[in-house]
């Protein structure tokens, strides 16, 4: 820390504390006479140590009767200045230091010649002793019954303490007195931090800023204490990891706390770039191998990529033997996780350094959030960060390190330096986000540097994270052929060792890869520099926009539109071609990357966006009014023109759609979303003004005026669903304009439509704090409604909101418990279990009667209730739940299995009798429930679950037997050998429906039993029932690429059976098998189809759509 005023300079008095009384003390002890201890044992030993610093040029000193005054140039010297004042051995045995009063002040000087001017000095002397010194014994005197000071104190004024970092101003004690304000300082802090100093020096960084709090701001990563067993135990120590990730410093750390606690000598080899001589390097580690000597050698293997060197790899050998032989010496070293993957390929002779490695990844976060945190205050509160002082502020830079922003230590230092004086959230975001993308850019550094099979596996994941991983590896053994890449890593090997990937389940279920950490997303950009990595990903996106997927299709687009400004011509090339694919949701994709990436290609994106505009797919259209909206600004002419014209579009889903957008817009366009949600407000289809009337209630605040008209004129609408939606919008609302809102809300409560007036009470409950009386009034009204509907729902609500309106809401829930309604008594059990912890006494009360209830839905949910709520009323829940579990009707027993199974870590024991009593039940439904639950949560009880589903494999009822198949299919993993039995004895079930669930189960997990599901898989091939045929040609075609060459070929069989069954699941209910259906088609029909069956297979899908 330097005074940035050139002529201001710190101040240090010195002087000897109780000068006269240590004499005589010492004179008594030691026989002495007074005036030689004085002299010979105080003030010589001072004024030497004086004469000592005054060598320095950076510190003048002026000389008093038995005081001094210190003038120096820089606060570092200043410590080392009170560090060796306060130091001072007194050179008599069984005495320490020389007791000293110090006082640090800072000042101006108005003349050169001010050290001379004694008056000047007189009154700095004055200064600092009346204002700061003087105090401070008066204080110290009262509080210590008259007894004076005798122990070495420092003392700092404002200004001075004002200039410290955060770190150090935690170890200073403020002290006001006289109506003088000061600080003390703590001294074994001051010794520590000239001891930092020193350590700065013996490795070779003085006065750096980054190392300089090496004391102070660490935060170990998680596996500190396995490097330190490491070094401990074999003398060495070798930290691999992230770039950027704390290898440095955490080894930093390491030479400092041996130098500080052990006293041993620290030596850093500092990395150099790949042309640096590596083994002369480790040679000279060798000769500095001795007794009480620490060294860190950093980058051994090379500080980005790895270079092949045998006497490297012999001199590492050298320096592993020497460690062993010298005993009393440490050896730390780092090195980047591929670069020393790259050294590890060439074997050690003798030498594995796998057994001294340590982690530091980002994948498996040694710095998780709560440590990054940690980190974030400490070097916040060291570089004297202003935004730590604000909680808002504060939150904000935490909630970034949650959204895994400034994912590294070093990113978050850096941010900590640059950010100290910001105070307004929207800077901190824009340097936190600066800060961010330069540890993309480090992450950029490593890709560009790794060889072309391995950057196109890398590929995969920077497009998407949701390509399943056979594909994936289907791909990139193709594209290693077609791009002629030479001598190509294996797939598997590669997924299994690049730290930058990981294997998970996609949010649609595929097994797939994605980067352990947003920052590799980010760094394509910069990567796209390399000319090697563009040829690679060019010639990467080339061959997948020609893929089979449309999925696969339209992540190219978005590819090559968000890095258009990387490779121009294959980008334009790309979208162009990709605008006019044959599926219309790759079209729409194409729209929307277009529009979001204007700035970067505006001739061609606005073109393809005018085009796209009059697409003859609703989708399409529809898609591209969103997009002008939310891209307004970018091409405000063309888009404000392209919503005008979707406005009138035909299809009532691209007007309903053009409505939102507009809304959602507002501010970007005012004049013309005003107009088009007026014109839309008046639209001839119901749907579009319901979504005008949600659209007015979301973004009430951007049109005030207009959203209260149009809200006040669709109240009145034709339509049930524009109703509520006025319903909704008025509630949400009400503040905003409370004599319109009350009014229509009132009108509505009391519309025809049973769904207006429940949905009334709904909004009314949510904003009981709005309009109270009114909502109060509403609700008990609608609590007595003719419909059991809206009864239920004012029970739902007023059990949600019963903090709002305690008193109503509770008469309103025991009267509803009481309903005609079964299904109104049941909505109570939940509401009341739900919000136990709000009403505890009246919802106990409730549940326990309906427990007794007449209809079994209701009793069945209490047990569903009690069950799910169990922590909140533990003694009476069990108490039901074993109650029920004997309930005369099987619904309310199957309830209770699967409440049981589902809720089975809050009362173990009880659930664990309740579900093995259930699955001997004598009613094969309860049975088929047990199974059901045991399947859905068997990690919460494995032993139990096991051998239920082995018991129930042999079940009487084929139902039961084909939740067992089931079971064994999702659990595979959890029991496989079990598993395994299990589905091939159920692949042999008298029931087809059975024979039909293993052939999925075989399929799903071939990969673990391959040789018995192949088998399996053949047989029931071959099975009597078309229905099995059908199962089995169904998960074959699903799981085409993944399956081996003979099972493939059963395609060829059964044809007939295999659109049968898409035909069949076509028509489903469930969505999640229409999108098999697509997913089927996309797996290339003419793989797994014959002409004749492509052509039914052509119609199913046109019929569908």
């Amino acid at each position: 820390m330097m005074v940035e005023n050139k002529s201001a300079r710190y101040l240090v008095y010195a002087d000897i504390l109780g000068f006269e009384e240590l004499a005589k003390e010492i004179a008594g002890e030691t026989g002495v006479d007074e005036d030689s201890v004085r002299e010979n044992y105080l003030s010589n030993p001072l004024k030497d140590k004086i004469d000592e610093i005054k060598k320095d040029k950076e510190t003048e000193v002026c000389t008093g009767r038995d005081d001094y005054l210190l003038f120096i140039d820089n606060f570092q010297k200043t410590l080392e200045v009170i560090n060796a004042l306060s130091s001072i051995k007194i050179p008599i045995k069984n005495y320490e230091n020389i007791p000293v009063e110090i006082a640090v002040g800072v000042k101006e000087f108005q003349e050169c010649d001010y050290i001379k001017n004694s008056i000047n000095k007189t009154k700095t002397i004055e200064f600092l002793k009346d204002d700061i010194v003087s105090p401070y014994k008066k204080k110290y005197k009262k509080e210590h019954d008259g007894e004076a000071i005798k122990e070495t104190f420092i003392l700092l004024t404002g200004d001075v303490f004002g200039e410290l970092e955060g770190v150090d101003k935690k170890s200073c004690e403020e002290i006001s007195y006289g109506g003088k304000r000061f600080y003390l300082m703590d001294k074994e802090m001051i010794e520590t931090k000239v001891k930092v100093l020193k350590f700065l020096e013996k490795i070779g960084h003085p006065n750096s800023d980054y190392y300089k709090n090496i004391n102070d701001v660490f935060v170990p990563p998680d596996h500190y204490g396995k490097i330190k067993r490491d070094l401990e135990n074999q003398h060495i120590a070798l930290i691999v990891g992230t770039p950027e990730y704390g290898k440095t410093y955490t080894s930093v750390r390491i030479l400092w706390e041996y130098f500080n606690k052990e006293n041993y000598t620290p030596i850093w080899f500092a990395g150099g770039d790949e042309r640096d001589d590596s083994a002369e390097r480790l040679k000279k580690i060798g000769d500095e191998l001795k007794q009480k000597h620490i060294i860190y050698f950093e980058d051994p293997f090379g500080k980005t990529k790895y270079k092949s060197r045998y006497d490297l790899r012999r001199q590492i050998g050298f320096i592993v033997n020497k460690i062993k032989q010298t005993g009393d010496a440490y050896v730390i070293i780092t090195s980047r996780n591929d670069v020393f993957e790259e050294f590890e390929k060439e074997k050690l002779s003798e030498q594995e350094l796998d057994d001294f490695k340590t982690e530091l990844n980002i994948s498996i976060p040694s710095y998780g959030y709560e440590k990054r945190c940690e980190i974030l205050s400490e070097w916040g509160e060291s570089k004297g960060c202003k935004w730590l002082e604000n909680n808002k502020l504060k939150d904000f830079a935490f909630k970034c390190i949650k959204e895994e922003k400034l994912p590294t230590p070093l990113s978050i230092h850096n941010f900590t330096g640059e950010s100290k004086n910001i105070l307004k959230k929207e800077e901190l975001k824009k340097s936190i986000d600066e800060h961010s993308r330069e540890t993309a850019r480090v992450f950029a550094d490593g890709i560009k540097e790794l060889p072309e099979d391995w950057i196109l596996f890398l590929s995969f994941p920077f497009i998407s994270e949701d390509f399943d991983i056979n594909f994936i590896k289907r791909k990139y053994n193709d594209l290693t052929k077609i791009l002629d890449i030479k001598y190509p890593n294996d797939f598997d090997k590669i997924l299994s060792t690049d730290d930058r990937v990981d294997k998970y389940k996609s949010h649609s279920e595929k097994n797939s890869i994605k980067f352990v950490h947003p920052s590799y997303y980010e760094s394509l950009p910069y990567a796209l520099d390399e000319k090697k990595v563009k040829k690679i990903f060019c010639s990467f996106l080339l061959e997948l926009s020609k893929d089979e997927s449309q999925f696969v299709r339209f992540r190219v687009a978005y590819a090559a539109a968000n890095n258009f400004n990387k490779f121009p011509e294959t980008a334009e090339k790309l979208i162009k071609e990709l605008s006019k694919d044959e599926n219309p949701e790759v079209r729409w994709r194409v729209a929307y990357a277009a529009a979001n990436n204007f700035n970067k290609f505006p001739e061609t994106a606005e073109k393809l966006i005018n085009e796209l505009s009059k697409d003859g797919n609703l989708e399409v259209r529809w898609m591209v009014a969103y997009a002008a909206a939310n891209n307004f600004n970018k091409f405000h002419e063309t888009a404000e023109k392209l919503i005008n014209e979707l406005s009138k579009d035909g299809n009532l889903e691209v007007r309903r759609n053009v409505a939102h957008a507009a809304a959602n817009n507002f501010n970007k366009f005012p004049e013309t979303a005003e107009k088009l949600i007026k014109e839309l407000s008046r639209d001839g289809n119901p749907k579009v003004r319901g979504r005008v009337a949600h659209a007015a209630d979301n973004n009430f605040n951007k049109f005030p005026e207009t959203a209260e008209k149009l809200i006040k004129e669709l109240s009145k609408d034709e339509n049930p669903e524009v109703r509520w939606r006025v319903a909704y919008a008025a509630a949400n609302n009400f503040n905003k304009f409370p004599e319109t809102a009350e009014k229509l809300i009132k009108e509505l409560s009391k519309d025809e439509n049973p769904e207006v007036r429940w949905r009334v009470a709904h909004a009314a409950a949510n904003n009981f704090n709005k309009f109270p009386e009114t909502a109060e009034k509403l609700i008990k009204e609608l609590s007595k409604d003719w419909n059991s509907e809206i009864r239920w729902n004012v029970a739902y609500a007023a059990a949600n909101n019963f903090n709002k309106f305690p008193e109503t809401a509770e008469k309103l829930i025991k009267e509803l418990s009481r309903d005609g309604n079964p299904k109104v008594r049941r909505n109570v059990a939940y509401a009341a279990a739900n919000n136990f912890n709000k009403f505890p006494e009246t919802a106990e009360k409730l549940i326990k009667e309906l427990s007794k209830d007449e209809n079994p839905k209701v009793r069945g949910r209490v047990a569903y209730a009690a069950a799910n709520n169990f922590n909140k009323f533990h003694e009476t829940a069990e108490k039901l739940i074993n109650e029920l579990s004997k309930d005369g009707n099987p619904e309310v027993r199957g309830r209770v299995a699967y409440a049981a199974a589902n809720n089975f870590n809050k009362f173990p024991e009880t659930a664990e009798k309740l579900i093995k009593e259930l699955s001997k039940d004598g009613n094969p439904e309860v049975r088929g429930r047990v199974a059901y639950a045991a399947d859905n949560n068997f990690n919460k009880f494995p032993e139990t679950a096991e051998k239920l589903i082995k018991e129930l494999s042999k079940d009487g009822n084929p139902e039961v037997r084909g939740r067992v198949a089931y079971a064994a299919d999702n659990n595979f993993d959890k029991f496989p050998e079990t598993a395994e039995k299990l589905i091939k004895e159920l692949s042999k079930d008298e029931n087809p429906e059975v024979r039909g669930m293993a052939a999925h189960a075989a399929d799903n997990n071939f990969d673990k039993f391959p040789e018995t599901a192949e088998k399996l898989l053949k047989n029931l091939s071959m099975d009597e029932n078309p229905d099995v045929r059908g199962r089995v040609a169904y998960a074959v075609a699903y799981d085409f690429n993944k399956l081996p060459v003979e099972v493939q070929n059963l395609l060829d069989g059964l044809q007939k059976e295999l659109v049968s069954e898409i035909e069949k699941l076509s028509k489903s209910r469930h969505n999640q098998n229409r999108e098999q259906v697509i997913d089927v088609l996309l797996n290339a029909k003419s793989k797994l189809l014959k002409e004749s069956a492509i052509k039914i297979f052509d119609k199913i899908i046109k019929r569908r759509k």
